[in-house]
């Protein structure tokens, strides 16, 4: 809808300085560019399996087919990529990766360095 509003903007304006010689092309010049702006942006989340970028909340990497929806293994803090258990280093960005236990009271994967697991709350011997 917005699009369509633009568009009868831009030719009632047109439309109008048409009668002058050469104020329709500066008048494009001024209007069209917004109208081809790509659309924002919108927050993207790596598949685990390719890499590949996804609209965040796609259930399916558009690119490999796995599935997108958080798996046990360890996220990557600085691309969010989920990498096998007991990983190293990301496979995505190659950052060094923090490794994972269970916390003994829920069974949460929580990184090895938590004093309290942020599920439950239980303290981490």
């Amino acid at each position: 809808a917005e699009e369509v509003l633009r568009m009868q903007t831009v030719q009632k304006a047109a439309e109008s300085l048409s009668k002058s010689e050469g104020a329709a092309i500066g008048a494009g010049i001024a209007i069209i560019p917004p109208i081809l702006q790509a659309p924002p942006s919108q927050p993207q989340v790596a598949c685990p399996k390719c890499g590949r970028q996804n609209p965040q909340g796609s259930r399916f990497c558009n690119n490999c087919g796995a599935s997108l929806i958080e798996t046990s293994g360890i996220k990557c803090s600085k691309c969010g990529f989920h990498n096998v258990s007991g990983a190293k280093f990301c496979s995505n960005c190659g950052n060094p990766l923090e490794s994972l236990i269970k916390c003994p009271n829920c069974s949460q994967d929580i990184p090895s360095s938590s004093k309290f697991c942020p599920n439950c709350g239980a303290k981490i011997e």
